[in-house]
């Protein structure tokens, strides 16, 4: 799988000042390393910017498909003839996958539900610049803090161990874009402080078990109003 790639598209809708937009994500991901690279975003995919894309991803500097020689995608139309011929131009193969087969693209399919699911679908953006603040994010967190099973839940590209900061580490966390994404680093890392998380958490716990409590009183003692009043009930009845 090294030499395999798959390109898919994820649409996004995003507040703008003339109402809902939906943004376009274009994106690489490298199967065997399963990193994802994200191409371009924007609310018109026209030919001419899938084949800046596509000039983009093949280029002899810094090109994401430099060690690719195979490149998966589906019969969307936006992927273009001049699209595929600039991915050749570059020594890339494109290769069109037969219709309703999603599951040959499955890295690819896999990483589109990740992130819809752990990041997308818990913030509300407003305008491309939020969207794109939010996928970066979503990215570092994917490639440096998230496990992942298909690589024996260790992290892709985990970051070199430093030596901890206290004899005693306590339990934290890091979270981005305000908790959607978090981590919890190996004991050996952690600073000592409790983290604020942990304590939002709890605190929100012991709400929630307030106001069942309360409500639960309020019925056992409404039905004990019942029972104590029956003129009440037969009259009703009446």
């Amino acid at each position: 799988m090294a030499v395999l790639a798959g390109v898919d598209f994820f649409t996004v809708e995003v507040l703008t000042w003339r109402g809902l937009a939906t943004c376009y994500v274009l994106f690489f991901l490298h199967l065997e390393t399963r990193r994802v690279t994200v191409a371009g975003i924007t609310q018109h995919p026209t030919e001419e910017w899938m084949v800046q894309m596509a000039r983009n991803a093949v280029d002899v500097i810094d090109g994401t498909l430099l060690s690719v020689r195979y490149a998966l995608h589906d019969r969307d139309s936006k992927f273009c003839s001049s699209f595929q011929a600039m991915l050749r131009s570059g020594g890339v193969e494109p290769i069109r996958l037969p219709p309703r087969s999603p599951n040959l693209n499955a890295f690819a399919e896999r990483w589109v539900r990740s992130i819809k699911h752990e990041c997308l679908s818990k913030v509300i953006l407003f305008g491309e610049l939020s969207l794109r603040r939010a996928v970066t994010e979503f990215l570092q967190h994917y490639h440096f803090e998230r496990n992942h099973q298909g690589k024996a839940n260790m992290l892709l590209f985990p970051a070199p161990a430093s030596p901890p900061a206290h004899p005693n580490p306590g339990i934290t966390c890091r979270a981005r874009l305000g908790g959607s994404a978090t981590r919890q680093p190996a004991p050996s890392i952690l600073p000592s402080s409790l983290p604020v998380c942990l304590r939002l958490c709890s605190s929100l716990c012991g709400k929630i078990v307030t106001l069942l409590t309360a409500a639960l009183a309020k019925s056992v003692c409404d039905s004990s109003n019942h029972k104590l009043n029956p003129s009440r009930t037969g009259s009703l009845h009446a």
